[in-house]
């Protein structure tokens, strides 16, 4: 190729329009890079759930004629039998009979409460008679004066006021429970001794309230 009185090689010109050819490329190719954009973090979201599990748990003891005694932790609002279930189910010497007149299977159970499901050894062990309950709830405030020495044991009703023996003296110190009532507790088990609490209720001399409130007081 020849440019005026000078002469340019074929190679030059091929070199000069290669040369052209990569700085346009490149040229464009750093116009057209993509826009960054900020990416937006959300902030991490602490679970709270396991904290609030272990504070609506609660402990009971429970023991008796259940497979696997012991104390046992549970979920709030848990009752009786979700209890027994916990502890393996009922036991081989469990007395059927006193379950039935003595439990309330669907009773809420107490942070710190004992309770003893009735067997078919307690005539021995507490020297109970016929289908009498005996001992069978403590709720955590009766077990923290025990082991505080307040309040005194009775025998086997382990502080609490016997339905069959009290005199209208001790019945009138019950909640709800005032001389006009007691005396009819009296008289009521004149005629036919109290098996179960909540016979008190079934004969209609306390009410639903007041058989509330004392149902951790007595025993039959």
């Amino acid at each position: 190729m020849q440019v005026g009185a000078h002469f340019i090689a074929p190679r030059v010109v091929a070199a000069a329009a290669l040369c052209t050819v990569l700085l346009i490329f490149i040229a464009l190719t750093i116009t057209s890079q993509p826009e960054e954009f900020p990416i937006a973090t959300a902030p991490l979201e602490v679970n709270d759930a396991p904290a609030a599990n272990l504070a609506s748990r609660i402990r009971v003891e429970i023991s008796g004629g259940v497979a696997q005694p012991g104390v046992l932790e549970l979920p709030d609002n848990s009752r009786l039998i979700d209890g027994i279930s916990a502890a393996g189910g009922w036991g081989e010497r469990v007395d059927p009979l006193r379950v039935e007149l003595c439990l309330n299977l669907a009773a809420p159970l107490e942070d710190g409460s004992a309770i003893r499901i009735p067997t078919r050894d307690d005539r021995l062990l507490l020297g109970l008679t016929g289908v009498e309950c005996g001992p069978l709830y403590s709720s955590a405030g009766e077990i923290a004066a025990a082991a505080t020495g307040g309040g005194a044991e009775t025998g086997a009703t382990g502080g609490k006021i016997d339905l069959n023996k009290a005199t209208a003296e001790e019945l009138d110190t019950l909640p709800g429970i005032g001389p006009a009532t007691a005396a009819k507790i009296i008289a009521s088990r004149a005629e036919s001794r109290f098996i179960i609490v909540d016979d008190l209720r079934a004969r209609g001399l306390i009410s639903e309230r007041v058989l509330g409130e004392i149902r951790a007081l007595v025993t039959p």
